[in-house]
């Protein structure tokens, strides 16, 4: 995608000879750059929260208010939604030239134990809901997402043992991960307190009682 604006800024964007290489000029009627809070396509011929550049031979910038959501630009350099045009306008561009690094991937992986006894491995990549047969690379980081939440039991059983999820079950109440082959229960730090208060209270009416 970034390669695709590269050569699209390159055609149409010229560098003057005599001055500097911050002083660009616009060598076309129809380049412009904008986005849109409420839509995956923006400028030219769709509406934009944001627009700078020429469309149609009508050159401006446009804007709305500070943290608006709504679409501010029509075709044509034109406000709406009460947004702003305006004719002088500055502005930066950078390009890229190397694509970022991906930090993690998002796998999980977990394994089904058939008839026959024998265990077969299966992942989750991405945002793909259907497994596949395989391993995550486990020299790499993963990441999982969110918690699985169950109404109780007999759902929980049916939760892929991933290693390293997290589980809540709405029935106890109660947060378990993944680990070790097992879910173990995630303590809480008020019940824990609360059971330390029970405990204080037995020990006294244990200690009330041997000193009758």
């Amino acid at each position: 995608m970034e390669n695709r604006m590269s050569k699209l800024f390159n055609k149409f964007v010229c560098m003057r000879p005599t001055l500097d290489e911050t002083n660009l000029y616009l060598q076309s009627w129809f380049i412009s750059t904008s986005f849109s809070t409420t839509g995956s396509i923006s400028g030219m011929e769709h509406n934009s929260t944001a627009f700078v550049g020429c469309d149609n031979g009508h050159c401006c910038g446009c804007y709305g208010p500070a943290g608006g959501t709504k679409n501010y630009c029509a075709q044509n350099c034109n406000a709406i939604n009460g947004g702003v045009v305006t004719k002088n306008v500055f502005t930066w561009f950078w390009v890229r030239s190397s694509l970022p690094k991906r930090l993690w991937k998002k796998c999980m992986d977990y394994q089904v134990k058939r008839n026959d006894g024998k265990l077969i491995s299966y992942k989750l990549v991405g945002h793909n809901v259907v497994p596949i047969e395989g391993r995550c690379n486990k020299a790499s980081a993963l990441l999982h997402d969110g918690i699985v939440v169950v109404p109780d039991n007999t759902t929980a059983q049916k939760v892929p043992d991933i290693d390293g999820l997290l589980e809540y079950r709405k029935d106890m109440q109660e947060l378990y991960v993944r680990s070790n082959k097992t879910w173990n229960a995630i303590v809480l730090e008020e019940k824990v307190n609360k059971r330390i208060t029970q405990l204080e209270t037995m020990m006294k009416e244990i200690e009330k009682n041997l000193s009758q």
